[in-house]
Order: C-alpha cells, then structure tokens, then sequence
C-alpha cells in the first residue's frame, strides 16, 4: 500500500504545501494593504497553513492565538500580551509594560529566553487589560516600524469566550 504523500490535522509548509499560489498571493496583497481577513471553508481545507504560509512569504512579524484553547477574556489578554511582547526586544517591552494601564509580573527565563507576563487584574478591570491587550500589537508595531500580523485561528470560538468580545475585536482591529 502506497503512503499517503499529503499531511493534514497540522500547519503544513515546505514541500508538504502544494499548489495554493492563487490564494498566497491574494491573502499577502490584501495583508499588505492593511485589511482584516477572514477566511471560510470547511474544516480541514488547509485554512491556517494557507495563512503561515502566506505570512512567511511576506516576512513580517507575526503571532498566532488558537482560539479553541482560550478559556476567557483574561485568558486572550494574557496570550495576546506574552505573544506579542515576545516579538520585541527586552528592553523595549519594560516601556511597553510601563504603559498599560494594570500592571503585570514579569518573569525572564535565562534558560529559555522566554518571558512570561502574568497579570492578575480585578473582576472590573479585565475589560481594560482586554482593551491593552488588544492594542498592543499596535503599538509595537509602531515602535519596530513594521507591520504584525495577529492569525486568530478558529476564530468563531470568539462567541464561546464572551458574548461581546467578536464586536469588540472588531472594532479595535478595524482601526489598526
């Protein structure tokens, strides 16, 4: 019995990713020209790969958020923040953390290089961390002069974490 030459249930790139130039090339323009994307089709169509894919081409700084692991607003807030704060130098982040409006704990690992940011904000303040959260590729953007791309993956799960949350997304990203 012959193998099966194609890889599914994974991000797939190199010489596993065929024949998907059309949409690279479309998803990169519209990328580029700073539109928000959305992308429909039924499961296991290659949706993210086409993204990764699409994103490494274009060589820009990017984070991805697996929606369907986000248990919450604090949850997103914390992964938006920890992925995109890991983009940027070290020193550049302590003036990114100055600016947030609820403070984190932040711990290096020498090991690792990796940085955690752990924020404990109150019942009524999560909005405001979720609202810091949300515009922090922003601003670090701004600062590094380039463009970061921010994939939500399995984006509809939004619902699922909070009734408010896909319009608030929404709107702070339609403006970046």
């Amino acid at each position: 019995m012959k193998e099966n030459p194609f890889r599914y249930g994974q991000i797939v790139t190199g010489e596993y990713f065929t024949d998907r130039e059309n949409e690279i090339k479309e998803i990169s323009e519209e990328i580029i020209s700073g539109q928000s994307i959305i992308l429909i089709s039924p499961r296991r169509y290659g949706k993210t790969s086409v993204v990764i894919n699409a994103v490494n081409k274009l060589k820009l700084p990017w984070i991805k958020i697996d929606m369907q692991l986000i248990t919450d607003e604090l949850d997103l807030s914390n992964n938006l923040i920890r992925k995109v704060l890991s983009l940027s130098k070290f020193e550049k982040i302590k003036n990114y953390l100055k600016k947030l409006k609820i403070q984190p704990a932040v711990q290096y690992d020498p090991a690792t290089e990796e940085i955690s940011v752990v924020f404990n904000p109150g019942e009524k303040n999560i909005k405001i961390y979720l609202e810091d959260a949300l515009e922090l590729s922003q601003k670090v953007a701004t600062n590094i002069s380039k463009r970061i791309i921010v994939i939500f993956d399995e984006f509809q799960e939004v619902r699922r974490i909070s009734k408010d949350l896909e319009k608030k997304m929404r709107g702070d990203f339609s403006i970046s």
